[in-house]
């Protein structure tokens, strides 16, 4: 009997320690928890001219050490001021950019000191043809939607290696984080691939992160 028990116990244990290792390798695309938790990182932002009118509406992330806003640089253009949202709908004003690359898409912008938003972790290896990925954006203006969809591969032009991506994306998402399958931003959203239909267009993390340096 008491064999038998210690059996029983034995095989309870293996099954916990076995949820537990499944749990841990649950990949972000399946897990609701975590894209909860990421979209407190990303923002939805209104662009306004000197004259107070609004210019631009797109997406953007916190990411980096010290913390910075990052989104696309065609949103910015000609910006005096921008007002930003986070999910849970507080919003404050940036008016100050650090740096930015046109050629990219990509601009860095300074945070208030009191904006207590936690930085995304990012990942500037190329990711892998195939691998599932999500945008967390704001699409047509609705704050923080998730999308899915997977990394179809890289295109090369200017210099650049734009990531393809399937996951949808449409006005208001330029500027939205791409994140792979293990929750790390790999890049950001800038627009559609006009040469076949579904695929989109990122901008590789890694340029980003060679400017916060």
């Amino acid at each position: 009997m008491r064999r038998i028990r210690r059996i029983l116990l034995l095989l309870a244990a293996l099954l916990t320690a076995a949820c537990a290792h499944a749990g841990a390798e649950t990949p972000f695309t399946a897990d609701p928890a975590r894209m909860e938790e990421a979209a407190a990182s990303v923002v939805y932002l209104e662009v306004y001219d000197r004259s107070g009118n609004r210019i631009s509406s797109a997406s953007g992330f916190v990411a980096f050490d010290p913390p910075v806003l990052v989104t696309a640089w065609h949103a910015i253009v000609n910006m005096a001021s921008m007002r930003v949202w986070r999910d849970d709908g507080t919003d404050f004003t940036v008016d100050r950019l650090i740096d930015g690359d046109e050629a990219a898409d990509i601009v860095l912008c300074a945070l208030p000191e009191d904006a207590g938003i936690t930085p995304l972790p990012v990942c500037t290896d190329p990711p892998p043809r195939g691998e599932d990925c999500t945008v967390i954006s704001s699409l047509a203006g609705v704050v923080n939607l998730v999308t899915k969809g997977n990394v179809s591969g890289r295109w090369e032009a200017d210099g650049i290696n734009w990531l393809l991506f399937t996951a949808p994306v449409s006005a208001g998402s330029s500027g939205g984080p791409v994140f792979n399958s293990r929750g790390e931003v790999i890049g950001l959203v800038m627009g559609t691939y006009d040469r076949v239909n579904g695929l989109n267009l990122a901008a590789p993390i890694s340029l980003a992160a060679a400017m916060a340096e």
